[in-house]
């Protein structure tokens, strides 16, 4: 298991939202997604 850095990840999206750069972001969302369901911890996030 390795360790995951929830502030490093949040800033990435923040700034992908402030770029109106959604694909991405939604990109993101879906490896961390994969990530979490690996590691018994399912990252769950809602784009809207």
């Amino acid at each position: 298991m390795y360790k995951i850095n929830v502030h490093e990840i949040f800033e990435k999206m923040a700034k992908l939202l402030v770029e109106d750069r959604q694909h991405e972001l939604t990109m993101l969302a879906k490896e961390l997604g994969k990530n979490g369901a690996q590691n018994d911890f399912p990252l769950v996030l809602k784009l809207s």
